[in-house]
């Protein structure tokens, strides 16, 4: 430790400076005002503390899968997997964000010249007596040699001694300051990531076609992923990120895994189909039906009392736990995108993803619950359900059969009106009386309609492969989306000033800090 002091007057007592070696590597984080009020808030009130993360999102090269099918009894590919591909070298690093639950700031990492040093106060040496440590020559006297320089540094070991102050002491040269650049969450990034993430869980009873084995990835997927493996793993703020997963219809079944050594039940996600979501849409419908229900009365609200109703009866109607299991969890992940709390009720979480069926503060929630449904919603997933299912079921028909241009065109097509039918007996009765078929088809990619050769209006469906995600939150049509890294170079390009410039006179280095 090298030691130098100020030359301040003897009457305001000096610091001692000294320097530690080895020095730290350090970076500076400069916090805006707005996340150094939050951090500040928390200290004085630590009830009130909200998360910040660090994340960076990865993306797997074309080696891996984007989507799978689950196994019956098997689980997919998730968040491990694509770990250990990334660190094989098959995956991109992505860039650095601090997140918390409501906004994103892309990190820059900026370089100065300025002498810029982290300290830390050192306690006051105690002085030994007599003099002892000024004797250098072992006879009492000092020699004349430096004589000058050891009187200050004696002058200045009683001035921190008398005034009671202990030194500073650098451990760390600062030449490289991390910038925060808040920047705007693009849905449908998150949409892609969360949709690369999630493993597919296909219904048995009508996805077990062959062309749901590759769908979209070419490739099924062995391990499953839990709800905080993606909230962990997405460079996006958290509510965003579980509000899509909410509009994609994601549910969780509990599975036994293992963390830190212990065994427990996790609630894994999956991505349900068309076919699945259709499925058990159907029998909550007939189970309001059977319990006396009317989903179109009351102002569109369900009660909780009448939803605890229909819930016992999907359940009753299932042999297995497992199946069980998943008609309600697949159930409630449909009303959790169809209905809205209501405000005089105090429901958010019982639309919350990760509070399972069957805890204490479920059967709390359920029995004040009133949940309102969104007729227009629903009639528009519905039509998109019925939509892909028929256009799944017409491309996987002429699998087998010719390979006649002319009879594959015939084989992908429908009487609008049966369409129509069927749809509207999807819906409750004063819900469909709005079903418009034109509205629905052009806000879907991959039909449309036309006229057969006898004049019958019908619907023409592309092949499978090239049809859209039916549950997507947003536009099926948009390719490519920019990045959450990229929109922060662009927000960082326009700006004339930058703060930090102004206070060191830093110099951009590299432009982003990649984890």
């Amino acid at each position: 430790m090298s030691t130098t002091s100020s030359s301040q007057p003897l009457a305001f007592p000096p610091v001692a400076v000294s320097s530690t070696h080895p020095q730290q590597s350090l970076r500076l984080l400069e916090l805006p005002a707005e996340l150094l009020d939050v951090v500040e808030a928390q200290i004085k009130n630590p009830s009130k503390r909200r998360k910040l993360w660090f994340k960076s999102s990865r993306d797997i090269g074309g080696s891996g899968p984007t989507q799978g099918q689950r196994l019956p009894g098997g689980s997919n590919r998730g968040i491990n997997s694509q770990a250990a591909a990334a660190a094989a070298g098959e995956g991109k690093e992505g860039f650095l964000h601090l997140c918390t639950d409501d906004k994103i700031w892309a990190v820059k990492q900026v370089s100065t010249s300025n002498s810029v040093y982290v300290t830390q106060t050192c306690p006051p040496q105690k002085q030994g007596g007599g003099g002892g440590d000024n004797d250098k020559d072992g006879t009492g006297d000092t020699p004349m040699a430096g004589a000058e320089e050891q009187a200050n540094v004696v002058r200045l070991a009683m001035a921190v001694a008398a005034g009671s102050r202990g030194g500073i002491t650098t451990k760390a040269q600062v030449k490289n300051v991390l910038e925060l650049i808040e920047v705007k969450a693009d849905e449908r990034e998150i949409e892609r990531r969360v949709y690369d993430m999630v493993p597919v869980y296909h219904d048995v009873e009508d996805d077990n076609s062959p062309l749901d084995q590759g769908h979209q990835g070419g490739m099924t997927r062995h391990e499953a992923v839990s709800t905080r493996d993606v909230v962990d793993n997405i460079a996006a703020p958290t509510r965003l990120i579980r509000d899509v997963m909410r509009k994609s219809f994601i549910f969780g079944l509990p599975q036994p895994t293992t963390r830190k050594g212990e065994r427990h039940d996790e609630d894994m996600v999956y991505l349900p189909t068309p076919a699945l979501l259709l499925r058990h849409w159907k029998d909550f419908l007939q189970q309001c039906n059977i319990s006396g229900i009317h989903l179109e009365k009351n102002d569109n609200v369900l009660s909780g009392k009448d939803l605890r109703a229909v819930l016992d009866g999907l359940a009753e109607a299932e042999e297995t736990e497992a199946a069980r299991s998943l008609a309600l969890n697949v159930t409630m992940a449909i009303l959790r995108r169809f209905t809205d709390g209501m405000e005089d009720a105090d429901v958010p979480m019982l639309l919350n993803l990760g509070l399972s069926l069957y805890s204490p503060d479920h059967d709390r929630l359920l029995s004040d619950a009133r949940l309102k449904f969104n007729p227009s919603l629903t009639r528009e997933m519905v039509g998109r359900w019925l939509l892909a299912c028929h256009a799944r079921r017409k491309s996987s028909s002429l699998s087998n059969t010719s390979s006649d241009i002319s009879s594959h065109g015939a084989g992908r097509t429908m009487r609008v009106d049966e369409f129509l039918t069927e749809w509207t007996q999807l819906l409750p009765d004063s819900w469909a009386a709005e079903c418009d078929l034109t509205s629905l088809i052009s806000s879907v990619d991959g039909a449309d309609t036309a006229t057969d050769g006898q004049g019958v209006q019908v619907l023409r469906f592309e092949a499978a492969g090239s049809l859209p995600h039916p549950l997507a939150t947003s536009s099926a049509a948009a390719v490519g989306s920019t990045t959450l890294a990229k929109d922060a170079q662009n927000q960082n390009q326009n700006q004339k000033k930058r703060k930090w410039h102004e206070k060191f006179g830093a110099q951009r280095s590299i432009p982003a800090v990649k984890r």
